[in-house]
């Protein structure tokens, strides 16, 4: 194995293996990671070799992100994983004082999700308390995150994990349990946190619908019986996300997260089943799906109505009539799970040595109109994408 001698060489050396490294945990063929690093193949295969060495890269093969330095992290991910002019540009449309970062992940969708999990993983030495959105993508991410070797993550003894929404009905009634955010809060602390400090029991959202139709609230106020009142009666709901309840000593923990995972919902193009190589393209958001079927609206009007959804929260479209607008209010009074105002909280509370805030994943360039108004209002502060999704947002922001 050839290494520099002199200390400049070497350290950039280092940083390409490292660099290396990531790739190769992420599955990313050794001829695309080459170009990647403009490097031979025989150059590659000795930056992997001094990978294993340093134990930046285990057999499995693994990335070993402990093993790696913040300051080099940040410079290789400045340098190979994050292109600069993108976060630059997106600067231009957030809250001037909101701490945002942007990150560009490269490779389809397993490779984006994993190697945005590696990000995410780092990130979560910052938070405390961890709120957790339903969602294929947050499910996938949660997933990556449980693979990893090297638990538990400094800084994690205290960390909590708490479900922010309920649970879509026509998901439930497939049983696809795996998506709820009551299940992957769960399994999010379990991956973080060292198995002697698991916590017996946390609060879920178990049994919590993440929308109530129009008649139905109607429905409950020709019975006298108000909405907050029964929601009130389901195990979880109001330590989490109630508002106000006579018999509380404590405030409701959704206001005290320091962060949020969370997705981006929008309405697909096409009818096809949900494929994981293409989310943003061939399925609807379930939030989205949920509200069109419970309220039997069809998906042309609704994405005549709103870009999408981060989180739960329908995002509305300019320039809509009034109807439409106390339509797509009627669409968001329905949601159980955080409001704008909570995300908006969460987001200007983040900072970079505190909570690190709001975190958006977000595949495909279909979600890029949605992406661009989320950061406008201010309601993301990591933001996850992949190439196609930056390029798209690249055309869209004002030059």
């Amino acid at each position: 194995m050839t290494v520099p001698k002199t200390p400049a060489h070497l350290a950039q050396f280092r940083k390409e293996a490292i660099a290396a490294a990531y790739f190769e945990a992420q599955g990313i063929s050794r001829k695309d990671v080459a170009r990647k690093l403009k490097s031979g193949e025989s150059k590659l295969a000795n930056l992997l070799k001094y990978a294993e060495q340093k134990g930046y890269l285990s057999k499995a093969p693994t990335f070993l992100r402990h093993n790696v330095s913040d300051a080099d992290w940040h410079d290789v991910r400045t340098a190979f994983l994050v292109e600069k002019p993108f976060a630059g540009l997106l600067t231009r449309i957030v809250p001037s004082d909101l701490y945002f970062e942007a990150h560009m992940i490269y490779g389809d969708y397993p490779d984006f999700v994993h190697g945005a999990a590696v990000c995410v993983r780092q990130l979560l030495r910052r938070a405390r308390r961890v709120g957790v959105m339903w969602g294929r993508s947050v499910h996938q991410l949660v997933d990556a995150i449980r693979t990893f070797d090297d638990r538990p993550i400094s800084g994690a003894t205290q960390i909590e994990c708490i479900p922010l929404c309920g649970d879509p009905t026509f998901l439930m009634n497939q049983r696809r349990l795996e998506y709820s955010a009551s299940w992957l809060a769960g399994e999010l602390e379990r991956a973080l946190r060292h198995p002697d400090q698991l916590r017996n029991q946390w609060p879920s959202l178990t049994n919590v619908p993440a929308y109530i139709s129009r008649a139905a609230v109607s429905g409950l106020r020709r019975d006298r019986v108000g909405w907050s009142s029964f929601l009130h009666q389901i195990p979880g709901y109001e330590a989490i996300l109630a508002k106000e309840s006579a018999g509380r000593s404590s405030p409701r923990l959704a206001d005290s997260v320091d962060t949020v995972i969370m997705g981006a919902g929008i309405v697909a193009k096409t009818s096809k089943p949900w494929n994981p190589s293409e989310p943003s393209v061939t399925a609807t958001g379930d939030f989205i799906e949920e509200r069109i079927q419970q309220e039997k609206i069809s998906k042309d009007d609704v994405a005549k109505l709103v870009y999408g959804d981060v989180g739960g929260w329908l995002l509305e479209r300019p320039g809509l009539s009034v109807a439409d607008r106390r339509l797509v209010e009627a669409l968001n009074n329905g949601w159980t799970g955080l409001k704008e105002r909570d995300l908006e909280r969460i987001a200007r509370g983040a900072s970079e040595k505190g909570g690190p805030g709001a975190i958006l994943i977000a595949f495909g360039s279909a979600k890029a109109e949605l992406i661009l108004e989320a950061a406008r209002r201010g309601l993301v502060n990591q933001l996850f994408v992949d190439e196609s999704l930056q390029h798209r947002l690249e055309t869209l922001v004002p030059k």
